[in-house]
């Protein structure tokens, strides 16, 4: 309770608020997804993970992070979409029917529901379903607990200028009880704990008793053999590991060897996987093996001839793969080989890909080709950029679109960007398309506690038009601030799920008075600097240069490339901006039916 030890018991999350554990003594958590991220390939939903000794579950920055098929991380136990998880609890002790008994309940403040997860034993580990518990416009959801003294759930909203709330729900027909007897474990998840008991820890039988379960067909107990392996001493596994001849074996033994390093050669790994046909192989070996060569080529530096050669006949032969994720993975290596033909290959997988993610994806790899490229090609690589920026997508988006393109012109020569002048610039987001507004009337200074009366009645009354709430979301300038299912600016906060969050009259709070809150993510500031000037803005990055801090600072928020650089040694002093980059009244020309249409137009996203 102290917190005076620490160990680290897993890693690869974006955001876990909170954790559950089950009869069986086994960890839960709902991580957190990066709605900035979505529409390109490396978007995460948010997801439930069984949090196992050791485990790696993939989560980086942007483009950074990992695929959930990569062997040496682990996969969730489902995921279940666009969220902000909050907390979590087993419902053992709740006076329920036995399966609401047995259920995982977790909060999504962002939507305004509580799940209901559906955990089963899957090998050592577990598969899950999920459905809506309750929901409510708002339930900006933040914990629960179960009262052992009346059985029911008890759960808390508020946050971030939200309304509090304490509720409970209960079962009437499930009062009398006995205490809930706890599932048997199986034996797979037996054997997964035993291998976890030499984690962390040099053991003078671990190299003998993990051996067998590197072959294991459940990938969980491969992780933990693997991972158990790690912790031992090089000498005592390696000259066994380069003997192994089992595919599975020898993928795990080659990630551990890459992994460790130390007195292991990139020559040795690579003989080793040389053992493995790689076309004779299932899908998900293929994808573990293509990881595996990737560990060697990066972690033990395997990039000079003969071995990367070698490696460069296999892909080459195997590529493109029936399987899209595999092919996926082996374009990754074309473009590492700077192969022959790469450009034409990977501009053909683009045109023929139907979704956005998958075109991004192989611009993303194309960015650091430098070889084989025709002027036609180069012409083609950047006029999808263009077209890409048509595309849907979470904040950073068209950031992503100018880092790849940024990233890949860079390395091309003065010659090769001839007759491209046009193409080479960064792309902008599509501009908001703006409804012309008709002159519209002054209807009344509203105040918020008489609108939101006014409003209330409206919105239960079944003669709401969200058609005119999407006009009037246009003609009210909220689109060119906000994201609203996907469409809108990025100036303010994103308001897909601005219903489930908030009530009524705290959005109409928000519209009429937006200073009186504002989120710590929006917050301007205004610096004093040592030669008497001032500059308001929001600061966006710091770096040093030649030895001191640089604030960099957005002075315009309607667009990011406006910023100023401040030295720290010239700044004296920095204060937040108490007012609101928003205008107040913005609805002062709407009558309380058009409010009531726009509130059921921002709630209609839940």
């Amino acid at each position: 309770p102290e917190g005076k030890k620490w160990t680290l018991q897993a890693m690869g999350f974006r955001n876990i608020y909170d954790a559950a554990v089950n009869q069986a003594g086994d960890i839960f958590t709902y991580d957190a997804d990066m709605e900035y991220d979505v529409g390109s390939p490396w978007y995460r939903p948010t997801r439930i993970c069984h949090v196992v000794s050791g485990a790696e579950y993939g989560w980086r920055s942007g483009s950074g992070k990992w695929p959930t098929h990569y062997p040496d991380s682990l996969p969730s136990v489902v995921d279940i979409g666009l969220g902000s998880p909050t907390g979590m609890l087993f419902g053992y002790e709740a006076k329920f029917p036995k399966e609401y008994r047995k259920a995982l309940y977790v909060c999504d403040w962002s939507y305004g529901i509580i799940y209901k997860v559906n955990l089963k034993p899957k090998g050592s580990t577990y598969k899950a379903t999920f459905e809506k518990f309750l929901s409510h416009q708002p339930l900006p959801a933040v914990d629960l607990t179960i009262n052992p003294k009346d059985g029911a759930m008890y759960y808390n909203t508020g946050g971030r200028g939200s309304r509090t709330g304490l509720y409970r729900v209960y079962h009437p027909a499930t009062q009398k009880q006995t205490p809930l007897k706890s599932d048997p474990i199986n034996e797979a998840n037996k054997t997964r704990r035993f291998l976890e008991s030499f984690h962390g820890v040099v053991h003078e039988g671990a190299v003998k008793s993990v051996w067998p379960y590197l072959n294991h067909q459940d990938r969980f107990i491969r992780f933990a053999a693997r991972t158990a392996l790690e912790h031992q001493p090089l000498k005592q596994w390696k000259s066994k590991a380069l003997k192994a001849k089992e595919p599975r074996e020898i993928i795990e033994l080659a990630i551990a060897l890459s992994r460790v390093g130390g007195d292991v050669s990139a020559k040795e790994v690579m003989t080793l996987l040389a053992k493995v046909p790689f076309q004779a192989q299932p899908r998900n070996a293929k994808l573990h093996l293509l990881r595996a060569y990737q560990l060697v080529m990066t972690r033990l530096e395997g990039q000079g001839d003969p071995i990367s050669q070698d490696l460069k006949k296999v892909v080459m032969k195997a590529f493109p793969d029936n399987d899209k994720t595999v092919t996926q993975e082996l374009s990754k290596f074309l473009v590492f080989f700077q192969a022959e033909g790469t450009s034409k290959h990977i501009l053909d997988l683009m045109k023929s890909s139907k979704d956005q993610e998958t075109q991004l994806f192989y611009a993303y790899v194309l960015r650091v080709l430098e070889k084989g490229w025709s002027s036609q090609e180069r012409k083609t690589y950047l006029e999808w950029f263009q077209k890409a920026a048509g595309y849907g997508g979470g904040a950073s988006f068209i950031g992503f679109l100018n880092n790849i393109k940024k990233e890949a012109i860079v390395k091309w020569s003065e010659e090769d960007k001839k007759g491209l002048e046009s193409l080479l610039m960064p792309v902008k987001e599509k501009e908001v398309e703006l409804v012309e507004a008709p002159s519209r009337t002054f209807v009344k200074a509203w105040q918020t506690d008489e609108l939101s009366k006014a409003v209330m009645p409206l919105l239960n009354d079944g003669k709401r038009d969200l058609k005119n709430g999407e006009v009037l979301y246009t003609q009210g300038m909220c689109i060119n601030c906000h994201r609203f299912s996907g469409s809108g600016g990025a100036v303010g906060p994103d308001l897909t799920g601005v219903g489930g969050r908030f009530g009524v009259p705290d959005i109409i709070e928000a519209i009429i008075e937006p200073s009186k809150v504002i989120p710590d993510q929006y917050i301007r500031k205004v610096f004093t600097l040592k030669d008497g000037s001032t500059l308001a803005g929001k600061i966006i990055n710091l770096s040093a240069k030649k030895g001191v801090e640089q604030y960099r600072v957005s002075t315009n928020p309607l667009n990011l490339s406006d910023q100023t650089s401040i030295a720290a040694d010239q700044l004296v002093s920095q204060e937040d901006l108490p007012v609101s980059f928003m205008p107040p009244g913005l609805i002062y020309t709407f009558t309380a039916e058009d409010v009531a249409d726009l509130m059921a137009y921002l709630r209609s996203a839940q």
